[in-house]
């Protein structure tokens, strides 16, 4: 199947070819993420200051989406989409 704006009938829609390359484009950039997650949080010591921690995780789209999935696996973590954060003022 072809993964293109123009099969899905959006080439109407300026620019939308830079979106859809975007997102079929993610899948390939999360194992680097991974790694420079991994390498930050190695050279910056930050394991041990999350241990046993509460910790908030937020995102819009994809990346609540990335937050809920991490959220499920680390206790004491909690996923909120952006979209879902309302200030009381």
């Amino acid at each position: 199947m072809k993964h293109d704006s123009q099969s899905f009938g959006l080439e109407h829609i300026p620019n939308s070819h830079a979106t859809w390359e975007e997102i079929f484009r993610q899948p390939d950039l999360w194992p680097i993420t991974l790694e420079g997650v991994q390498s930050a949080l190695s050279q910056l010591n930050l394991l041990s200051g999350l241990d046993g921690a509460n910790v908030v995780l937020t995102g819009a789209g994809t990346s609540a989406y990335a937050a809920a999935a991490i959220a499920s696996a680390w206790a004491g973590a909690l996923a909120i989409p952006t979209t879902d954060l309302l200030v009381d003022g």
